[in-house]
């Protein structure tokens, strides 16, 4: 037999409708083992979805709830500073002239140099060649002039030195200052306070104004009448959008936190709204610990001020409703990632500081726990790498002293801060 006739009898040719019927059997064990991979990688979502909604959302919805319902314990409501948008009309259109004002009201006057001065109105500045002048009008035209303005400017790669030295001409009363190198808003506020020779400081930023030709005098005479220590005043914020005024201050203690039975209210966190006795700021200058000079930044110099200011309860304290101080910076503005590093970072070195400034008890502590849960709730730092285990160090700190009020609470409060990144659509 030929090897060809053989091979042909031992391998006839395969049956075309067997080999459909092993091709459909084939296909339809494939399609039900896909359907099956589907089917699991559908629950699996569903399953991560229920968790995400209801179990990863349930330390913030329970701690919440725990510590609002829970009488024996301070709840740590989030109440944010008090922002009025009621102004009225005429008094609006007088501010916006008045910081409009590119010049003198009275170019013919002749200013001088005050050997002791009443006010001393510190400015730092950076890179302020465009607003610096307009800012020192809003000054120079001011009817109280026994003043001294003090400029600090922290090396600065523009043309404001070269600005100020011919304004000095013109305003003998300016002295300015220059770091050697950029040392930051605080260092710069300090020197001001160390050179300030007038009886009470005022704070305002380069690109700032007063609002009105008789701030100074309005601020001067209310301290003077009733003997005050320190007397706080509204602005205008987010480039004149909002009112910015304090309610429920009673005494000194509470111009940077008031604690109530409603829990931890943070009433102010800028230095320029308030007119302050020489004496206080220079106290402050012996309690900051120079290690904190290298920490902070721009973004938290007037916490610490204030913070310290508040710690000495016998100053006499008033406010007014007055709206004397306008900031232009646009308080809204979306961050740059660069950015939002250095203020995270910068808001952790606060809570650092406040974690070891504040007494050792539970009372003091609410504020940094207060403020931690600002950090919660500060989507752009809560997602920030750099900060987050330092942060988780310093709430375990406060849970290991059980400042957390219980077992439970305690966990939950750990939790957050362990999977801050698992939590951050909240």
């Amino acid at each position: 037999m030929k090897i060809r006739t053989k091979l042909e009898k031992e391998y006839k040719p395969i049956n075309k409708s067997i080999l459909n019927i092993t091709f459909f059997e084939k296909s339809f064990c494939s399609l039900r083992f896909t359907s099956i991979i589907l089917l699991i990688l559908f629950s699996i979502y569903i399953i991560l979805n229920i968790y995400t909604k209801f179990i990863t959302k349930s330390p913030f919805s329970i701690l919440k709830t725990e510590i609002n319902n829970d009488k024996t314990s301070e709840p740590r409501e989030i109440i944010y500073q008090n922002y009025s948008l009621e102004l009225d009309k005429n008094e609006l259109k007088n501010i916006q002239n008045f910081i409009k004002n590119n010049k003198l009201l009275n170019p013919d006057e002749t200013f001088k140099k005050y050997d002791n001065p009443k006010i001393s109105i510190i400015i730092p500045v950076y890179n302020g060649e465009k607003t610096i002048e307009k800012s020192l009008l809003s000054i120079y035209n001011q009817n109280f002039k026994e003043i001294e303005t003090i400029i600090i400017d922290d090396f600065s790669n523009d043309k404001s030195v070269e600005k100020i030295n011919k304004l000095m001409k013109k305003f003998p009363s300016i002295s300015l200052y220059q770091n050697q190198i950029n040392k930051g808003l605080l260092y710069s506020k300090l020197t001001g306070i160390l050179k300030a020779k007038g009886k009470y400081i005022i704070f305002l930023y380069q690109n700032d104004f007063f609002t009105k030709k008789d701030a100074f005098s309005i601020l001067y005479e209310e301290v003077e009448k009733n003997n005050l220590d320190i007397l706080g005043f509204s602005s205008l914020l987010n480039e004149g959008k909002y009112i910015h005024h304090f309610n429920e201050i009673e005494n000194i203690s509470q111009i940077m936190y008031n604690i109530t039975t409603e829990g931890v209210r943070r009433t102010g966190d800028v230095i320029f709204n308030y007119f302050i006795k020489n004496d206080i700021l220079k106290n402050i200058l012996e309690q900051i610990n120079e290690k904190y000079l290298e920490k902070i930044t721009n973004y938290n110099s007037d916490f610490f001020l204030l913070y310290l200011i508040s710690k000495n309860t016998s100053h006499n304290y008033k406010q007014i409703k007055d709206i004397l101080y306008y900031s232009s910076r646009n308080w809204n503005k979306k961050w740059e990632e660069s950015e939002i590093n250095i203020r995270c970072l910068s808001y952790y070195n606060y809570l650092e500081f406040l974690y070891n400034k504040t007494d050792d008890n539970y009372d003091e502590k609410k504020i940094v726990i207060y403020e931690l849960d600002n950090w919660i709730f500060n989507t752009k730092c809560r997602k920030n790498d750099i900060i987050r285990d330092d942060v988780s160090k310093l709430v375990k700190l406060l849970a290991e002293k059980q400042y957390v009020p219980n077992q439970n609470k305690k966990e939950l409060f750990l939790f957050m801060f362990e999977n801050v990144t698992v939590i951050s659509s909240l």
